[in-house]
């Protein structure tokens, strides 16, 4: 158990949600990179996951409004997608707030998850139980969920500018204004990077939010947000702090910058960084199985989508590491310059493999079975 822990406090905590009063153990969960996490154990097994929510971060009354939502909503469907189960308080809420801190818990599910895999079968599941969930929100009106991100609430946007290249290179910009001078200078190579391809970027953004449609998305599809168990009949998407409206093609860019690269987002030998043409046909394979419907706009861009979520995520890492690593965990001094450097090569190695990224999306999704022909508006 970590040594920062307080189990007084946690058993506090657990004291308010209807659950049995027993003996807990905790055990302190490191990988987040925005909550903090703990398994709950009870006679030695983990029957519970605790989390406390960054309420810096996120507007948490309109987390937990999108995630009981979205709950009900695949409590409608036939088949519906496999979804963590949250356990409520005495008082009846799926949240408690604790003085200033802010609390959720959820059944324990046990299995593993991975920063990266090169395991076929685990790329392949992961396209799989991603096409189920986006599938299983595809009859859910977006209007139905709020702005969860309070940055967005805080200046006015709408949540569909979590990706959004314009406001993420406005507060780049504004950190290059006020950010710490040393890391500014040591970061010119990928400043540099960032100025001569920002046009890009932005139109591939554009011909997104303008060409397809808006949509219920999960907003952060990367691969350690999927718990594989070891029966493998619940695996689901997890992390739902950004269930929000979106579009299709950045949860699937989304997905790939993690699961369709060599390695894993922060290894800083960038030799080893591109994308794997057969990694990405697995995990397209995977999602096609569980998806339809798509609109041919959507296919169009979802290749350039593969090539702009790297762009923008090494953008946001770049930006938080010139502010000083006020956003994302880290666990060294360079970890976020890592990232960046990271997601912006990956970004080059895209454009370099687009066609063949097009291929793919094409061969797998403009199949009858998932190929929204009656949307086709080109």
């Amino acid at each position: 158990m970590s040594s920062n822990l307080k189990p007084a406090m946690l058993n506090g905590v657990l004291a308010k949600f209807a659950i049995a009063p027993v003996h807990y153990r905790f055990e302190e969960v490191t990988s987040g990179l925005l909550n903090k996490s703990y398994r709950v154990l009870v006679n030695g097994q983990v029957q519970y996951f605790l989390q406390q929510i960054n309420h810096r971060v996120f507007d948490v009354p309109a987390v937990m409004h999108n995630i009981t939502v979205v709950s009900r909503h695949f409590a409608t469907l036939a088949n519906p997608p496999a979804m963590l189960r949250l356990y409520p308080t005495h008082a009846g809420n799926f949240w408690l707030q604790m003085d200033s801190t802010y609390w959720r818990l959820y059944r324990y599910v046990d299995g593993a998850t991975y920063q990266h895999s090169d395991n076929p079968d685990v790329i392949s599941e992961a396209g799989r139980v991603t096409g189920q969930f986006l599938q299983g929100l595809a009859t859910l009106a977006p209007a139905a969920l709020k702005t969860t991100v309070k940055s967005l609430v805080d200046e006015g946007r709408a949540a569909t500018d979590f990706h959004n290249i314009n406001w993420r290179y406005e507060q780049f910009r504004q950190s290059l204004a006020t950010g710490n001078q040393a890391r500014i200078r040591q970061s010119q190579p990928l400043i540099k990077l960032v100025e001569q391809h920002i046009g890009r970027a932005k139109d591939i953004y554009h011909r997104i939010v303008s060409t397809t449609p808006l949509r219920a998305m999960h907003n952060d599809t990367k691969l350690s947000n999927i718990r594989f168990t070891p029966d493998k009949q619940n695996n689901c998407l997890v992390d739902y702090d950004t269930l929000m409206p979106g579009y299709l093609a950045f949860d699937y860019g989304d997905a790939l910058r993690t699961i369709g690269s060599r390695c894993a987002e922060d290894d800083r030998q960038l030799q080893r960084v591109g994308f794997d043409l057969q990694r990405i046909a697995r995990y397209t394979s995977g999602f096609g199985q569980a998806w339809s419907g798509i609109d041919r706009q959507e296919v169009d861009l979802l290749a350039q989508a593969v090539c702009y979520m790297p762009f923008l995520m090494g953008l946001r890492m770049l930006t938080d590491y010139l502010n000083g690593d006020v956003y994302y965990h880290t666990d060294w001094p360079t970890h976020n310059y890592d990232r960046a450097a990271n997601q912006l090569t990956l970004y080059q190695k895209g454009l370099a493999e687009l066609s063949g990224i097009e291929e793919i999306t094409k061969h797998y999704f403009l199949s009858p079975n998932n190929y929204n022909h009656n949307e086709d508006r080109s």
